[in-house]
């Protein structure tokens, strides 16, 4: 049996990152039992997830469980501490040895190391790493604060670095993120091994089928004012057979930015992976605008709905992007500018021979780097769980 514990995500947070590795056992080692252990809201999420594919699931027991609250004070640590130790008590009641936590922050990190020593000495850990490691890494960018929420951020490098232990092992999400910890002297010897990012593979017809081109923009920070630059780009090249969606939570209704041509896909927390999916059916190409030195030590997982939806993409300069498009089966274009960006996009809204041919091209080597990266991921996860 494996244990899977996703200790601080609510509802629809990391939903698809986390049902895609349940997926992931559930192929490696179809024989296992798989515990996973969630606040009953992500359960739920990661279940209407799993509803996508047409496989079974009757080896995973679902455990719904209350999950402590992530606000660094000091009643965060001792519901940690708490949860942590039930965690602990059920993987020496099962006799399970190997337990995966599908995220970290400083405290639940500083919690496991101390508890594994004194109670479970014999239980292989794996422990994901998400965008924290990039303050944990790059703490530099945010100076010295007065902010707790991101000191705390900042302290996870604290949490890492304290003691090596053999028995606990990371996963980041790409090894554009291997790679960059191999140079930094602080974090060449953590223990890590990447594990490309988890798919729920929604099979998706061809691109290019309507009248009008159909663009997308998810994940970026300020996806609204991305979509106002290029809108009036396309605008002054006279482009108007397009539609552009784009994708935003937790930001006041009012700053969204709406057009003729735009249509905001909007939420104030969590747009249901429902409605993505549904939105997602019809888009041609995906838009990426994140700034060139973002995602350093953290993986996009909006970068893999190009892979989760087929999309060819156009992204603005970006070192972990590119490093996905280096290859000899390309994903999509790389430009320096929103003014570049436009200019593709016009020769693509015209419907210029060539430039259709080379985006339908990124589309066939999309899928053929989905099976790559599926039997990537197998291989990987019998590494992990080797013993």
């Amino acid at each position: 049996m494996i244990a899977v514990c996703e200790p601080q995500c609510n509802d629809g947070a990391h939903e698809m990152c986390n049902a895609g590795f349940l997926i992931l056992l559930c192929k490696t080692f179809p024989q296992k039992k798989i515990f996973f252990i969630a606040a009953p809201s992500h359960v739920e999420a990661v279940k209407r997830c799993l509803g996508q594919v047409n496989i079974s699931f009757e080896n995973i027991i679902f455990s719904p469980v209350d999950i402590p609250t992530v606000d660094f004070s000091l009643q965060c640590f001792f519901q940690t501490y708490s949860f942590y130790k039930k965690i602990f008590e059920l993987l020496t009641l099962k006799n399970i040895k190997h337990c995966v936590f599908l995220s970290s922050h400083t405290v639940n990190l500083l919690v496991l190391k101390l508890l594994q020593k004194k109670r479970c000495s014999q239980v292989s850990f794996v422990v994901f790493v998400h965008s924290i490691l990039e303050y944990a890494c790059r703490s530099f960018l945010w100076g010295i604060t007065k902010k707790r929420e991101i000191r705390w951020l900042q302290y996870f490098k604290y949490a890492l670095l304290r003691g090596s232990n053999s028995h606990i092992q990371y996963v980041v999400l790409s090894p554009f993120i291997q790679k960059q910890l191999s140079k930094n002297a602080e974090f060449s010897k953590l223990p890590v091994t990447a594990l490309l990012h988890p798919l729920v593979i929604d099979v998706k017809s061809e691109i290019f089928t309507h009248d009008n081109v159909r663009l997308g923009i998810i994940g970026s920070g300020d996806s609204a004012n991305n979509a106002r630059i290029i809108d009036t780009l396309l605008k002054e090249k006279n482009c108007t057979n397009y539609t552009l969606k784009y994708f935003s939570r937790g930001v006041p209704e009012n700053t969204l930015y709406a057009a003729k041509n735009v249509q905001p896909i909007y939420d104030a927390e969590f747009i249901p992976r429902e409605r993505i999916s549904k939105e997602m059916q019809d888009i041609d190409i995906l838009l990426y605008c994140y700034p060139k030195n973002s995602y350093q030590y953290a993986q996009s997982g909006a970068f893999f709905e190009i892979f989760q939806y087929n999309n060819p993409a156009i992204f603005l300069d970006n070192e972990h992007f590119i490093f996905f498009n280096e290859s000899g089966l390309p994903i999509g274009r790389s430009v320096h500018t929103f003014n570049e960006m436009a200019d593709l996009l016009a020769k693509v809204v015209n419907k210029q021979e060539s430039t259709i041919m080379e985006f339908l091209t990124f589309q066939k080597n999309i899928q053929i780097r989905r099976r790559e990266i599926e039997l990537s991921q197998i291989e990987t996860c019998q590494y992990l769980f080797k013993t």
